[in-house]
């Protein structure tokens, strides 16, 4: 897993050789510091020049602004774009729409369990199945975005 680390200046990293170069990835700025994923085993000299700060960071600690970097933007703006490419806007309403009503029926059923009564109006359901293909596909593109987080310490 990476770690992810900041600094106020570009800091001194060491020297790699051969085939398994890692590269360190920027992941935004925040708050006069910038952010990086620093893979595991990636060289970083011990001794940095004055003025870099460079500081490690669990994901708790940036937890209340990891939405707001880049990277993340970038992935999520991934995430949408994949979906767009296979999904017009009509479509993405009209699974959410099946599926709000597959929570509707399940409400229902549960408060007619505790003996709650709805009205009829309340009560009409579609009667379309769910939209399998849609949500699978979907689901594989958060994961996607969700992995490419994992990967650069963002997310657990």
């Amino acid at each position: 897993m990476a770690r992810i680390m900041s600094f106020l200046k570009p800091f001194l990293q060491g020297e790699q050789k051969g085939e398994d170069v890692k590269v360190v990835t920027t992941l935004g700025g925040y708050k006069g510091r910038t952010y990086v994923s620093v893979p595991d085993g990636y060289p970083i000299l011990d001794n940095q020049p004055e003025g870099v700060d460079l500081q490690e960071h669990t994901l708790q600690d940036i937890s209340g602004f990891v939405d707001d970097l880049e990277v993340v933007k970038s992935i999520k703006d991934g995430v949408i774009d994949d979906i767009k490419q296979k999904y017009s806007v009509e479509d993405e309403l009209c699974s959410l729409r099946k599926e709000l009503e597959t929570l509707k029926k399940g409400l229902m059923k549960m408060g007619k369990q505790l003996g709650v009564k709805a009205s009829k109006k309340s009560a009409r359901f579609l009667t379309e199945e769910h939209d399998t293909e849609h949500g699978v596909f979907v689901k594989e593109c958060v994961d996607k975005g969700r992995k490419r987080k994992q990967e650069l310490g963002l997310t657990t």
